[in-house]
């Protein structure tokens, strides 16, 4: 059953066509890899369904109901969450007062730092944290919310392989629980490991999807990438 579906999704910034007639579906409970070179329209396309941005044109759906031109916040009170390519915890903040204010439920807070490994560190300012931790920190302050579907804007990009390894487990044990993942990511053997589907886009426009070998080896994907 698809949790987002998006229906002939179309974005334009005046003579750039950055989204073009987009439709695919996320099936729930799975981790899904959104893949492309640099320019083909990854995160507006993450804008779009985050409520960021309104398309143009076409539809989408979350849980069969439609959300474009609903605010980032009506969205995310759905059950539709997101994180970014620069994380957006609160620095002067422990990591127990980040996640307290999304919402005071003690006990998930508690639940979700020991999934992560933070809870030795609740007492710390988030400002501390190496840089992977506060991309850990902010994942789990998402799912303070309980979404059932996460967006994650390349969540093992620029930080080492120890917490790189500790995100994508984290992502994998929160999988196994019902959420699903949306991820932009450019790295293809975090694809290849920990996706079960992957959308490739190039110049706003689907150009593959399937299973991760499937669509790494598509002649169309590899052109994108490497031309010819």
């Amino acid at each position: 059953m698809a949790i987002l579906e998006l229906l002939e999704v179309s974005k334009r910034f005046g003579g750039l066509q950055a989204v073009n007639r987009c439709s695919f579906a996320v099936e729930e409970r799975t981790i899904t890899g959104l893949i492309g070179p640099n320019g083909a329209g990854k995160s507006t396309l993450f804008n779009l369904i985050s409520g960021v941005l309104r398309p143009d044109r076409g539809r989408i759906l979350f849980q069969g109901e439609e959300i474009q031109g609903l605010k980032p916040h009506q969205i995310a009170r759905r059950g539709l969450g997101r994180t970014f390519q620069l994380s957006r915890i609160f620095p002067k903040l422990t990591l127990w007062e980040n996640l307290m204010v999304v919402t005071e439920d003690a006990p998930r807070a508690r639940a979700l730092l020991e999934l992560a490994g933070l809870w030795p560190l609740r007492d710390h300012y988030a400002y501390e944290l190496s840089f992977g931790q506060q991309k850990l920190l902010d994942l789990i302050r998402v799912m303070m919310l309980e979404p059932r579907l996460v967006l994650l804007d390349e969540p093992a990009a620029g930080i080492n392989p120890t917490m790189r390894n500790r995100i994508l487990e984290v992502i994998q044990l929160l999988n196994a629980q019902g959420t699903t993942f949306l991820i932009i990511e450019h790295d293809m053997d975090v694809i290849m490991e920990h996706c079960h589907w992957v959308i490739a886009l190039n110049f706003g426009e689907v150009i593959a999807q399937g299973p991760p070998e499937a669509v790494r080896t598509d002649e169309e994907v590899l052109r994108a990438y490497f031309g010819g």
